[in-house]
């Protein structure tokens, strides 16, 4: 409630009795702008889970009533109970392995396990060799290399290709040299020749303003092709 006072024509003060407008008692409740946010990102949000290679189960590991056997010489025997499959796959002291589970009932085989993880593995890792980045290893060589100097990049070059690298020989012409180019040329020529049949031209020989050079690799082998 508010009183106020004020002054009649007549001198007199005069009282007036005010009412307060009402106050809501309603809670209003803040939220920041931000939680929201968050809260709505996170109800979105999905957990996403990688999968890696299917594992098999293995002898013990199979726990259902009845499979399909394959028995250890490539026979399909068929659907018999899991434990007269276990109990052969003793007999024969090999393992019982789910090869196929989508089928009903799933398709074991009596195989090694041992060995063909082993193999499995074995062509992983050479999988793995096979994606190792190729680098290209660049060689230059001064118009007038020979003796020592031209034998250690040569032997340079070797370990590069050893390694699966490919090498990039380089000869850049200065001064007078440039008069040179064609001598400049059958040089990086007879280096090339002098590192012997194994290798390869992937880049041909090329003059490119002042620079002369060439790319090669190493032959593929006829064991690692097969």
């Amino acid at each position: 409630m508010k009183q106020t006072m004020r002054v009649d024509g007549a001198g007199k003060s005069v009282q007036h009795v005010g009412v307060m407008p009402a106050t809501s008692t309603r809670k209003i409740n803040f939220v920041p702008l931000f939680y929201l946010t968050f809260m709505q990102i996170r109800r979105r949000r999905r957990k996403i889970v990688k999968k890696g290679p299917k594992q098999l189960r293995v002898n013990q590991q199979i726990r259902i009533p009845e499979v399909r056997l394959i028995d250890e010489t490539g026979e399909m025997l068929g659907i018999v109970p899991t434990e007269e499959a276990l109990r052969r796959a003793e007999e024969a002291g090999m393992d019982l392995v789910e090869v196929d589970p989508t089928q009903n009932p799933s398709i074991v085989r009596i195989i090694d396990w041992g060995h063909v993880k082993y193999e499995r593995e074995k062509k992983e890792r050479k999988a793995k060799a096979k994606q190792k980045k190729t680098e290209v290893k660049g060689i230059r060589l001064s118009f007038r290399i020979k003796g020592n100097d031209l034998e250690t990049r040569i032997n340079q070059a070797r370990k590069f290709l050893e390694a699966g690298h490919k090498v990039k020989f380089e000869t850049v012409l200065k001064g007078r040299e440039r008069a040179h180019k064609g001598l400049a040329v059958e040089n990086l020529k007879r280096i090339v020749e002098e590192m012997g049949d194994g290798i390869e031209t992937i880049t041909p020989l090329s003059a490119q303003g002042n620079t002369i050079s060439i790319t090669i690799s190493a032959k593929a082998s006829s064991s690692s092709s097969g």
